[in-house]
């Protein structure tokens, strides 16, 4: 079964280099339709990269599993509901929020950015309701709360469908994110570990480049 590894930050130019829907559509493309389980550990980012992330999934005739290895914060929270299951590791959290953004100039243009956030707000309620059974207006009081959800939290509420035995990685918030509530997350504890898996990463993505340059 192949694996993709959302492990950073969700859209580029913001913080970091970060996991973009290209990136993604491009990885799934090289797997000729073969099973894919999504593991995440991504304390989010663009929302919109996030739902194209998200809608890619969805539109994956191989399946998709998806599997929280760590976190799965705001935009990482909506690729999260792209599974035909959503499994949460030992440890792992998953947080919900509502949209922010900056904006510069006058009234007008603040406006019109605090009717953008609404409507995307709406719009992630509505996902959230979807998977969960809850309605959009319950969604929306934990988006607003800034929720996070332990694994058992998760799937009791509906977010996730299982668990995994997987034990939950640590995961580093950019401070610009300005989460308000957020737990002190449970850290891994081998270092070789995570010596590993940055190799891992780096290496799948030379992988994806020689890929790119062959075709």
């Amino acid at each position: 079964m192949a694996e993709l590894l959302i492990y950073d930050v969700i859209g580029a130019g913001m913080f970091d280099a970060g996991v973009t829907a290209k990136s993604v559509r491009d990885e799934l493309d090289a797997l000729d339709g073969d099973h894919v389980t999504v593991r995440i550990n991504s304390p989010g980012g663009n929302v919109f990269d996030g739902i194209a992330i998200k809608n890619i999934l969805d539109s994956y005739s191989g399946g998709v599993d998806v599997q929280v290895d760590g976190l799965a914060a705001s935009a990482a929270s909506v690729i999260a509901l792209a599974g035909d299951s959503i499994a949460m590791a030992d440890g792992a959290m998953l947080m919900i929020h509502d949209p922010w953004t900056v904006t510069l100039g006058n009234a007008e243009e603040h406006r019109k950015s605090q009717n953008a956030l609404e409507k995307t707000a709406d719009s992630l309620a509505g996902m959230y309701a979807a998977q969960t059974g809850k309605t959009a207006a319950e969604m929306r009081d934990m988006m607003r709360a800034e929720t996070w959800l332990s694994a058992n939290e998760a799937v009791d509420q509906g977010f996730a469908t299982d668990f995994t035995t997987v034990e939950a990685l640590a995961c580093a918030v950019p401070a610009g994110f300005g989460y308000l509530n957020a737990p002190t997350l449970k850290a891994e504890k081998h270092e070789e570990s995570r010596a590993q898996l940055a190799a891992n990463i780096r290496q799948r993505k030379i992988d994806l480049t020689r890929q790119q340059m062959k075709a």
